[in-house]
């Protein structure tokens, strides 16, 4: 005796939920790629850290480990000293847009009260959520961060003003020219 064609709703059923267990392993082995990444990250600057006299030493070997490891186009070290914010060291990625922007970051301290938010200020930032427009005095800058904020600049980065607040996560930033 056969037992006839399938029920439709229940092979619809169990595709769904074939096509959410699927999502469910894809999701699990993003993050463990990424804890992966994260652990190579940490023993990389622990390496850096444990083989320099200093900071400043190992400042080139951190940011490039951080950044190749982690996917980043750029990254920069920034200290406190004497009550001014500078950048030690500026790393990227080869990209033709970077170079002066690096420049530009190396360059440029920021005294308590400048800059951006003063206080508690925790935000992360994606690559993609960065823009620019106009050159040397003309330059405004612009991000947004995860948590929903968007700064803007219109002095190379001297002070900062919150253009929006309170937005879903901001994943992408392009300025109008």
């Amino acid at each position: 005796m056969s037992a006839g064609p399938p029920d439709p709703a229940s092979v619809t059923e169990e595709l769904r939920q074939l096509h959410a267990a699927v999502a469910e392993l894809e999701q699990q082995t993003q993050d463990a790629r990424r804890s992966e990444r994260r652990l190579a990250a940490r023993d990389a600057v622990t390496s850096a850290l444990s083989e320099s006299s200093s900071l400043a030493d190992a400042a080139s070997r951190i940011l490039r480990a951080i950044c190749e490891t982690l996917e980043w186009h750029m990254g920069a070290l920034w200290v406190v000293e004497q009550g001014v914010l500078r950048s030690i060291e500026v790393w990227h990625a080869p990209h033709p847009g970077i170079p002066k922007f690096a420049v530009t970051t190396h360059a440029h301290t920021f005294a308590r009260g400048e800059g951006l938010p003063a206080r508690d200020a925790y935000l992360t930032v994606l690559r993609q959520a960065f823009d620019r427009t106009g050159e040397g005095e003309k330059l405004q800058l612009y991000f947004g961060a995860t948590s929903g904020e968007l700064f803007g600049s219109g002095d190379a980065g001297q002070s900062w003003f919150t253009v929006a607040a309170r937005l879903p996560p901001v994943y992408s930033v392009t300025a109008a020219s």
